[in-house]
């Protein structure tokens, strides 16, 4: 057995834990929702589908449950000024979405939404991307 790099080995810990998407997610959310409810009938949607898309994985990922994740869009409309959905609303949008989690070979993902949807990739993929 050979030395441990504790350093490294710190930091490789503290990536897991990165959170990484971009702003263009939330600077297209009125222009998402007016096509979103251009031609629905009865009560309009208040949340874009990226951004349902982006909690679906939040859940999935982290393994919450629809009251945790209620939890999780309180703090994160303290710091972006969105609203929060209720999680009975996160449970019903997500009824509606086909969501396949992909399959990844590392442990390290990144997980990345912006304006066209929701991004799933090995690390640096979507970095390098941007």
């Amino acid at each position: 057995m050979g030395k441990i790099n504790w350093r490294e080995y710190n930091e490789k810990l503290v990536k897991r834990g990165e959170v990484l998407f971009s702003t263009e997610f939330i600077e297209d959310w009125r222009r998402e929702l007016e096509e979103m409810n251009e031609r629905k009938r009865g009560h309009p949607y208040e949340y874009p589908n990226s951004y349902i898309q982006f909690l679906i994985s939040i859940r999935y990922y982290c393994h919450l449950d629809y009251r945790s994740l209620e939890g999780f869009c309180r703090n994160l409309s303290k710091i972006l000024g969105i609203p929060t959905p209720d999680h009975s609303t996160i449970h019903k949008r997500f009824l509606k979405m086909d969501f396949i989690p992909p399959r990844l070979d590392s442990e390290e993902i990144v997980i990345a939404v912006d304006s066209t949807g929701i991004k799933v990739r090995k690390r640096g993929e979507w970095m390098r991307e941007k």
